[in-house]
């Protein structure tokens, strides 16, 4: 709560407001790990906790779908092949899902950017997707007429069937409204290191008694938290990533891994071809 998402303006409301005799503070929350407990009870002594059954629970009208994007063991640290299987998943789950506003959720700024990279090749006109970022290496007017145009849509917009993802760090995942504007679909692109995050993240949907959607991307050891957490909510499980997976039929994304491969293969057979040596 007092990290740099709102720390400045907590601390600016604070020092704003009249003697601690005079004044309530309440704070209102859909999860409270301990860390945060502890920071309240230092900052307010003798504060009092209430809690609900709703406490670190999901909108009951929430589909969640956990997909395995675990690649073999001996291939664990080879991040072009880990990446080529969560693209693959995050493609077919916007096929399945299409919907009004989409939001992807990564760990760390390059992600973004990578998934970013990634949803405009695939769609290099905004025929299908405005693809949008909202990070911390970004200007916050930046952001927030991102935020403004994910929420909104464009004015005069020539393609009316045109939907908005939403690329984003965990900054998305507390304390966004979206102007009100229901999201419908949200993928959690990598898995948080904070099961709590969980919450906040999926949380963005399925809001004020909306139907909604979660793609969860999850490999090795993240799959017993990932299961662990979305519990009897579990709405499908499939296992995406084995020898043969990559090698499907799937026309709209050739993976970097067999891109880069295929391009070592042609740079040695130029070099054959003009040293005049022979080749497989």
């Amino acid at each position: 709560m007092v990290d740099e998402t709102f720390g400045p303006q907590l601390r600016t409301v604070g020092a704003a407001a009249p003697l601690l005799g005079k004044t309530q503070f309440i704070f209102v929350t859909a999860t409270l790990p301990d860390s945060v407990v502890e920071t309240i009870e230092t900052e307010f002594p003798g504060v009092v906790k209430i809690k609900g059954p709703g406490l670190h629970r999901l909108a009951p009208s929430l589909q969640e779908h956990l997909v395995d994007v675990s690649v073999p063991a001996d291939q664990n640290r080879n991040e072009e092949l880990c990446f080529d299987v969560k693209a693959k998943q995050l493609l077919k789950a916007l096929r399945q899902n299409r919907c009004r506003r989409t939001l992807i959720f990564c760990n760390t700024v390059e992600s973004c950017r990578t998934v970013e990279n990634l949803l405009n090749r695939k769609d290099r006109h905004n025929r299908v997707f405005e693809v949008l970022s909202y990070h911390s290496a970004m200007k916050p007017e930046s952001r927030n007429a991102n935020l403004s145009l994910f929420a909104n849509g464009k004015k005069n917009n020539s393609y009316e069937e045109v939907d908005y993802v939403l690329i984003c760090t965990d900054r998305a995942a507390r304390g966004v409204d979206f102007d009100a504007a229901p999201v419908d679909h949200v993928v959690v692109f990598d898995f948080p290191k904070d099961p709590a995050e969980y919450i906040r993240r999926v949380g963005r949907s399925a809001r004020a008694g909306r139907k909604g959607t979660s793609t969860v991307f999850a490999y090795g050891w993240q799959l017993p938290i990932a299961r662990s957490v979305m519990g009897n909510k579990l709405g499908s499980y499939s296992v995406s990533a084995n020898g043969n997976d990559m090698a499907d039929n799937e026309s709209d994304y050739e993976p970097r891994f067999n891109r880069r491969t295929k391009k070592r293969k042609d740079v040695m057979m130029k070099e054959k071809i003009e040293n005049g040596s022979l080749w497989e």
